[in-house]
C-alpha cells in the first residue's frame, strides 16, 4: 500500500488546501443551490469536486437540508474512493471536517473512516457517545481499512469508554481489543507499509485499559513486562518496543493518563485519572 501522510500533516494540508480552495470561491457569485447539489452528485470527478468546493462555500447555517444530504452522500462517495485508492480521499477529508460540525448523525458511518483527520472529527465521534461506536468498530474490523484509520478507529473508542463507558458494547470492544493486541506481526506487514508510524497496537493497548476484562488485563500485563527486544522481534517496529510496555503498565496502574506513552494528542482524560 502507498505510503500516508500521518495524521497532523494531513490535517494541515487540509486547512491549507481548503482555505486556498474556499476564500477564491467566496469572492465571487455562488452558483444556484441546485447547480452544486448537481456537482456534487456528478459523475465525472472534476464536477464533483467543483460541487465540493462550492459547498465548502457555503456557512453551515445556510445549509440547506438538500445540500447537507448532498454533502453527505459525496463524503460516502469520497470514502468508497478511497478504499479503492482512488483519488478523492483528500477532498473527503475536507468535507468530514466541514461536515463535522453539524451534529447529524447522518455522518457518522463515513466520519469515523475519517477520524484519522484529527480534531473536529474525533471531537465530534466522542461527543456523539455510544451512537458512533458500531461505526468505529466496522473500522477498526474492516480488512478494508488502511492503518491509519484503524488506529484512529482504536483511538477515538478508547476515548468514548473512558468519557461515556461500554454502554451495551463491551463484549464487542474488548473483541477488537484482543484482535488487535493479538494479531501476528505479518498481518500489519501485509496491510500497512509504515509499521512504526500506524500500527495499531498502541491504540488497542489504550481500548484494552479502559475496557479491562480479565483477558485484556492479562494481555496488558504480558506486554508491560515483555522486553524491549522481544517486542521488537515481533513486532518488526522500535518504536513500538520503546513505547508499548510503559504504555501498558500505565494503563494497568492508572497513574497517568497514557498520551505522553501512547497516542499523545488524541487522548481524553479520563474523569479522575
Amino acid at each position: 500500500m502507498e505510503n500516508r501522510l500521518s495524521s497532523t500533516t494531513v490535517a494541515t494540508l487540509g486547512c491549507c488546501l481548503v482555505a486556498s480552495l474556499v476564500a477564491p470561491v467566496a469572492a465571487q457569485e455562488r452558483p444556484p443551490e441546485p447547480e452544486v447539489i448537481r456537482r456534487l452528485a456528478n459523475g465525472g470527478p472534476a464536477e464533483w469536486e467543483s460541487g465540493v468546493v462550492w459547498s465548502l462555500a457555503v456557512p453551515p447555517e445556510e445549509r440547506s437540508r438538500e445540500l447537507l444530504t448532498a454533502m453527505i452522500l459525496a463524503l460516502d462517495r469520497s470514502l468508497d474512493w478511497q478504499i479503492r485508492r482512488q483519488r478523492g480521499w483528500e477532498t473527503g477529508g475536507h468535507l468530514a471536517q466541514a461536515l463535522a460540525a453539524t451534529r447529524d448523525p447522518r455522518i457518522l458511518p463515513s466520519l469515523a473512516w475519517y477520524a484519522y483527520n484529527g480534531a473536529p472529527a474525533t471531537a465530534v465521534l466522542v461527543d456523539f457517545g455510544h451512537e458512533a461506536v458500531p461505526h468505529l468498530l466496522a473500522v477498526a474490523m474492516s480488512p478494508d481499512a488502511p492503518g491509519d484509520h484503524t488506529r484512529a478507529a482504536l483511538r477515538v473508542l478508547a476515548s468514548i469508554v473512558a468519557k461515556h463507558g461500554p454502554g451495551t458494547y463491551g463484549e464487542e470492544l474488548a473483541e477488537a481489543a484482543i484482535f488487535h493486541l493479538s494479531s501476528p506481526p505479518d498481518h500489519y506487514r501485509s496491510r500497512w507499509s509504515n509499521i512504526d508510524s500506524i500500527n495499531p497496537l498502541l491504540g488497542a493497548i489504550a481500548l484494552a485499559g479502559v475496557v479491562r476484562t480479565a483477558e485484556l488485563l492479562a494481555r496488558l500485563e504480558e506486554i508491560a513486562t515483555t522486553t524491549f527486544a522481544e517486542i521488537e522481534e515481533t513486532s518488526g517496529s522500535a518504536f513500538l518496543a520503546a513505547r508499548a510496555p510503559a504504555c501498558a503498565r500505565a494503563m494497568l496502574d492508572r497513574t497517568e493518563p497514557p498520551s505522553p506513552l501512547c497516542d499523545p494528542g488524541w487522548w481524553v482524560t479520563p474523569p479522575g485519572w
